[in-house]
């Protein structure tokens, strides 16, 4: 069902390339017969990684979260002057939205998306011949 989000082959790629990435490194470090049952393909292979060891859907979508924070974070010192102390300054300011992010999904009752710009961005991103980040 994952694979039907992928909107722009571009996603489609990033999604794949992460979901084998994911599958390789939980299977050697935190094997569950869970993560056994699924194809190299798999997409979001992260949730059956965490339902495979019982970990609660509040507490993924939190520590979810807390990733994406962390990544663009990350970006951010990267791109702009910023320092690792201001960037952790960042990750904690974030904390809390991070927390209330979580809690608004669960339950997860209605899975969808609607992002035409996102869907338009990434339709123009496939094609330039530079770029800073493979995404």
């Amino acid at each position: 069902m994952g694979r039907a989000f992928q909107s722009t082959m571009e996603l489609a790629l990033e999604s794949r390339a992460q979901g084998e990435a994911f599958l390789k490194c939980a299977r050697s470090a935190w094997p569950t017969e869970a993560l056994g049952r699924l194809d190299d393909k798999a997409t979001y292979p992260v949730a059956a990684a965490c339902a495979g060891h019982g970990i609660p859907v509040e507490t993924a979508l939190h520590a979810w979260f807390r990733a994406c924070a962390a990544n663009l974070v990350s970006a951010g010192m990267r791109l702009i002057p910023l320092g690792q102390t201001d960037g952790q300054r960042a990750l904690a300011a974030l904390a809390g939205t991070a927390a209330e992010a979580a809690a608004r999904i669960v339950p997860m009752t209605d899975i969808g998306t609607a992002a035409p710009l996102l869907d338009l961005a990434s339709m123009r991103h496939e094609t330039p011949y530079t770029r800073l980040f493979r995404s």
